[in-house]
């Protein structure tokens, strides 16, 4: 056990280390091609030279991306081609630990400017690419990480064209193996760079490379928005005749009788009209005998246009019968879906999100404009949600999964509609309790998004920055073993997005409180240029005053001097005009001008009093801010290395549990039943041959975990080593190690980062 002085030692040793890495980094270097392809087979020295050239030329020109792709790849005073050794120390630069030299999106852009300026430079980029692929297996994750993601931008700038039959060699391996997940990373930064359904990206991109992403995302655990305001009923149909003459008192029959009346009515005067048409028709015959051949002609047309019009008259009859039959058959499976829907149990929950989400989507007439969000929650308060569900967990859960569901939409759809109800959730959140609430929109968020990793990640963010889940909070729940897989994993892509989004969390957190700090920096630059113009406005209100003073003596001695009795003259005192003053009645004069001085001494006294309230208000913003940090980072270190610990201990038993599983396999019953079958020579062989493989690969595969275990433990600790030491938690962390009886490679795998090993 560390004692407390002892515990101090180390942490004062890792605070120089740590001090002493950062101030002078590691030089980085790296050797992928062979010599005659990088420095023409010359001296180590001349190498050097040249490495330095381009290494300095990264670090003083920086901000400059265009002119130093131009200087790198043209304007280096070297006698050979160096395209390959341009090619090698950008991926050295690149993969340089603790930090890159420099953003890997700028040296995916200095990659694809060498690509076009340098014609052999592309031929040495897949070499060096072939080569870091072979050898994945022995970079650490943060690298492969980081070689990933340049390779994607590479990619994404050469029209997603690549020679991805080279790299078969990986779908082969299980899941989990280091060429596999270098590939399920690339794939991943492409479709994070575009989308799913890019139609370059499923042009260029084989099949089978596509496979390893699994299937397509998607939401899921939506409700079904329920209309609002409900679409009014379908009108009541006439009551039969029967009913009608009963509800009246008269009698059927009579009614149809006197119906029978009218109709012999009408059929009378049917003939009568008849009769008037055909007198009118023999009127008129005569007039008609000189049209005898064009009523010839049309009696030869009729008939063939009577057979067309019968022909698409049933043609139309066929198809108004088949959309009956259609309209009836869609009718009766909505009948039948809408039953099964009734017979089934609805969840109360869900039922109640689908209202409140109809409500939140509802655009009602005339306006045809959403409902402002005030109006939605007096809607929840007019129908008691609250009360017909029960608990405040049931209502939490409802409201949270109508307002997921909502910004479903689109990123800007999620950022907005969080906002807009965060403090309505803040009301739900504590009438649940802090822990648990969080903890219950933190499984929703899960349900709804686990799919969709890149807006899980928008909307987690968008939480913490509302202040509705903290971030420890969501550190401890997504370092449970469901979702954060440490080891050999068999779905790469989620494992890898669970990594993702703990870094994720850790760098808003850190963003958000150097945000914090540069706002206050801001804000104490306008306290100072505040009090810079309070000073120069009280100057120029004292020199008002006393330009004011000035003036009225010389008023006073000049009217004295002009008159005889002593008395100051008032026609001659009214007729003095002020520099700057007129004589058409504007105010003017050192009395304006003193008034208009105070004026300004006043707002600028204003100015500096709300900026120095607004840097009181920032600094009591930044200690939370602060704490959060801490907490955060001091328990996502305790979290991965319980986990570390529980992973290895878990993949040591589950091998010892494989192997002798495959040893009873492996073994004949027979020879355990009585003993007395002897297997031949040969045979036995093969058993024990076989027996010995199976422990070999069962060893090997705990072996290859365990490993990869204890690099990505080497790396979230070599990645926020600094903060740390910087935060002090370097005691604590060595007392929690210390209380979990860690083995010594574990503990080498930690500690060694922090001693800068």
């Amino acid at each position: 056990m560390l004692i407390a002085a002892e515990a101090l030692h180390v942490h004062e040793q890792l605070g120089c280390c740590t001090l002493v890495c950062v101030r002078y980094p590691p030089r980085g270097g790296m050797l992928l091609l062979d010599r005659q392809y990088t420095d023409d087979k010359r001296n180590a020295a001349e190498r050097f030279v040249a490495e330095e050239y381009m290494i300095d030329l990264l670090s003083a020109f920086d901000s400059h991306r265009v002119e130093l792709a131009q200087m790198l790849c043209s304007g280096l005073p070297l006698p050979y081609d160096y395209s390959g050794l341009l090619c090698e120390t950008l991926f050295a630069q690149l993969l340089r630990l603790p930090t890159a030299r420099l953003t890997p999106v700028a040296f995916s852009a200095l990659i694809a400017h060498a690509a076009l300026l340098r014609p052999a430079f592309p031929k040495y980029l897949a070499g060096s690419v072939r080569q870091l692929y072979l050898r994945v297996q022995f970079l650490a994750p943060e690298l492969t990480g980081r070689l990933a993601d340049v390779l994607a931008h590479f990619i994404t700038n050469m029209n997603f064209r690549w020679p991805w039959n080279r790299y078969r060699q990986g779908l082969s391996q299980p899941p989990g193996g280091p060429q596999r997940t270098f590939l399920v990373l690339v794939l991943q930064h492409l479709v994070r760079l575009t989308s799913w359904d890019h139609q370059l990206l499923l042009q260029e991109t084989p099949a089978d490379f596509l496979a390893l992403l699994g299937d397509q995302p998607h939401f899921s655990g939506l409700p079904n928005p329920v209309p609002y305001p409900p679409p009014p009923a379908p009108p009541a149909l006439p009551p039969p005749r029967e009913q009608q003459a009963a509800a009246e008192g008269t009698d059927p029959a009579a009614a149809s009788g006197g119906e029978g009346e009218q109709h012999d009515t009408d059929t009378k005067d049917v003939t009568m009209a008849h009769t008037d048409i055909n007198g009118a028709a023999a009127d008129t015959t005569a007039a008609a005998t000189g049209a005898d051949s064009t009523v010839q002609q049309g009696a030869e047309i009729m008939p063939q246009d009577n057979v067309q019009q019968q022909q698409q008259q049933a043609v139309v009859g066929d198809q108004a019968h088949t959309d009956q039959k259609l309209a009836a058959g869609t009718d009766q499976q909505m009948v039948e879906a809408a039953d099964q829907q009734q017979q089934e149990p609805q969840d109360p929950v869900q039922a109640w999100a689908g209202k409140l989400l109809g409500v939140m989507q509802a655009r009602p007439p005339p306006e045809r404009k959403p409902l402002p969000h005030e109006q939605v929650l007096q809607w929840i308060d007019e129908q008691q949600m609250a009360e017909q569900l029960g608990s405040p967990e049931a209502h939490l859960r409802a409201v949270a999964v109508a307002v997921l569901a909502a910004g479903s939409k689109s990123c800007s759809h999620c950022y907005a509609v969080l906002e807009r109800y965060s403090p309505y959730l803040l009301q739900l959140l504590e009438g649940v309790g802090s822990p648990q609430g969080q903890l219950l929109l933190l499984d929703l968020l899960w349900d709804m998004y686990k799919s969709m990793p890149r807006r899980l990640n928008l909307a987690l963010s968008r939480l913490h920055e509302l202040s509705l889940v903290s971030p420890a909070t969501s550190i401890s729940w997504l370092a449970a073993p469901s979702r954060l897989q440490l080891g050999l994993a068999a779905d790469e892509a989620a494992a890898a997005d669970s990594w993702q989004l703990v870094y994720n969390i850790l760098a808003g957190t850190f963003a958000r409180y150097e945000g914090a700090i540069e706002n206050k920096a801001r804000l104490q630059d306008a306290v100072k240029k505040a009090e810079t113009k309070l000073g120069i406005a009280s100057q120029e209100s004292a020199a008002a005053v006393e330009a004011q003073q000035r003036a009225e003596e010389a008023a006073v001695a000049g009217v004295e001097g002009e008159g005889g009795d002593g008395e100051p003259d008032s026609s001659k005192r009214q007729a003095i005009v002020w520099p700057g003053g007129g004589s058409s009645g504007v105010r003017s004069g050192p009395a304006h001008r003193v008034e208009v001085a105070a004026l300004r001494e006043q707002l600028a006294a204003k100015k500096l009093a709300a900026a120095e309230q607004a840097v009181v208000d920032q600094e009591a913003a930044i200690t939370p801010l602060a704490e959060a940090r801490k907490e955060t980072l001091l328990v996502a270190s305790k979290s991965i290395i319980a986990r570390a610990a529980e992973a290895i201990q878990a993949t040591a038993q589950q091998a010892a549990e494989q192997s002798v599983a495959k040893l009873a396999d492996g073994a004949d019953p027979n020879d355990a039943s009585n003993g007395a079958i002897a297997m031949d020579e040969e045979q036995q062989q093969q058993d024990e041959q076989q027996q010995q493989d199976n422990a070999t690969d069962a060893a090997s595969s705990a072996q290859a975990s365990k490993q990869l275990c204890q690099a990505q433990i080497r790396g979230f600790f070599r990645c926020y080593r600094m903060n740390i030491v910087h935060l002090g938690l370097t005691e604590q962390l060595l007392q929690h190690i210390e209380s979990l009886a860690l083995n010594d490679d574990v503990r080498a795998a930690i500690l060694g980062p922090l001693h800068m090993a």
